[in-house]
């Protein structure tokens, strides 16, 4: 999630999401946590996809 918000880091971000959509997330709540803070909504949407 992180990276989406470093600049030039998009890549890796999509690389990390694709991992999370193929295997899945160990540790959901951890995401559901980051979704209530402030947050650009596209990263809130992305991270929203995953669960």
């Amino acid at each position: 999630m992180l990276y989406q918000l470093i600049p030039n880091k998009q890549d890796k971000a999509q690389l990390i999401e694709k991992h999370f959509m193929t295997y899945g997330v160990d540790h959901p709540k951890l995401l559901e946590r980051s979704v209530k803070q402030p947050l650009p909504f596209e990263v809130k949407d992305s991270v929203l996809k995953l669960l």
